[in-house]
């Protein structure tokens, strides 16, 4: 039992370290290329009239499967455009850190998996 509890602080605070590094950049607009139809750019702005129309077919009453598929492809299409707008990169970090980061989460999940080959 203390292996696992050991395994999984030592997880945590590796998980935590790394998170801590990554950086996160956003560029998500409302005129960002989400993807091309023959030299046709599909911006995001765009996206939002086909979620506008969807939305006002769906209360008016009539043709609700269409309003529910513009709906949901015109979101499908927001978050995959906000999914390829992410970027993450590393922060400058001293290489001890980075060995103590790799030896925390690789030590951890080492003693937690060590349980399952010897039992509790």
């Amino acid at each position: 039992m203390l292996r696992l509890v050991v395994g999984l602080v030592m997880l945590l605070v590796g998980g935590y370290m790394f998170l801590d590094a990554v950086h996160v950049n956003n560029f998500f607009t409302s005129n960002q290329t989400i993807f091309r139809v023959s030299g046709f750019h599909v911006t995001s702005g765009v996206v939002l009239v086909p979620l506008f129309v969807g939305i006002g077919i769906l209360f008016f009453g009539s043709w609700t499967r269409v309003g529910l598929a513009l709906i949901f492809g015109s979101l499908i299409l927001l978050f995959v455009g906000m999914l390829f707008s992410v970027n993450l990169s590393m922060r400058s970090m001293s290489f001890f850190k980075l060995v103590s980061i790799l030896t925390l989460i690789g030590g951890g999940a080492g003693l937690m998996l060590s349980i399952l080959r010897k039992g509790v």
